[in-house]
């Protein structure tokens, strides 16, 4: 219901050309999205009196903000930034982001320039399995996803839920014992290792891997 009445303001707005598209909504942030609904409001309820601005600021802010966040889905972020603490105990960032000291001292090792088929991570959900890959990076690709691949993802949400009922076991990024995936996949009874922190840049769509959420760990079998 909620995005619902958020796609009728965005219908509103695009009716009067103060959006391109009626989705371009989501690129607004709530305080604009009111701003421009109530510039629309004065300038119909004055007759339509005058120019407003809206046509010629929101298309144009839709637009770059769409290039920006283009160029964010194609960054391939390293998994730690910045100055890391000696010990992390905060039990939110380990039990839902599955981020521990070892993770994140085996995250910041520098490269040694030999390839590894084994990738370690947390284990969510106990079990092992073994098939195809599917890297998925966007939730618009959930669509590719077949029957019996393995899922390898930076993360899941609740909207990824429907596709756990298809797959052989979930390889994720990000996340802990108690985050979106690890729960889901326990629920269904699927191996899930989380965590690995780059399972989405070493895994390729089609590479044959074997999941073994028992000891928290990813193998490679076979590149396609």
């Amino acid at each position: 219901m909620l995005w619902n009445k958020v796609r009728e303001f965005g219908t509103l707005l695009a009716g009067r050309a103060f959006l391109a598209d009626p989705e371009d909504v989501f690129f607004l942030r709530h305080g604009e999205v009111r701003s421009a609904l109530e510039e629309l409001r004065l300038h119909w309820s004055s007759g339509g009196a005058g120019v407003p601005r809206g046509p010629s600021l929101w298309p144009a802010t839709v637009e770059r903000r769409k290039r920006i966040f283009e160029a964010l889905r194609r960054w391939a972020p390293p998994p730690a930034l910045g100055h890391t603490p000696e010990a992390i105990t905060e039990p939110v960032t380990i039990m839902h982001w599955g981020i521990t000291t070892e993770r994140v001292q085996e995250w910041l090792q520098p490269p040694d320039g030999t390839a590894t088929d084994t990738i370690p991570g947390i284990a969510g959900s106990p079990g092992v399995a073994e098939g195809p890959a599917r890297v998925i990076l966007d939730v618009g690709q959930l669509d590719d996803l077949q029957d019996g691949e393995i899922l390898v993802a930076p993360f899941t949400s609740t909207s990824w839920t429907p596709v756990f009922g298809r797959i052989a076991a979930a390889v994720t990024d990000a996340g802990g014992v108690m985050c979106h995936a690890a729960i889901v996949a326990r629920e269904y009874g699927l191996p899930a290792v989380l965590g690995t922190g780059s399972s989405t840049k070493k895994i390729a769509t089609g590479d044959r891997i074997r999941v073994d959420a028992d000891n928290g760990n990813v193998t490679i079998i076979e590149r396609r």
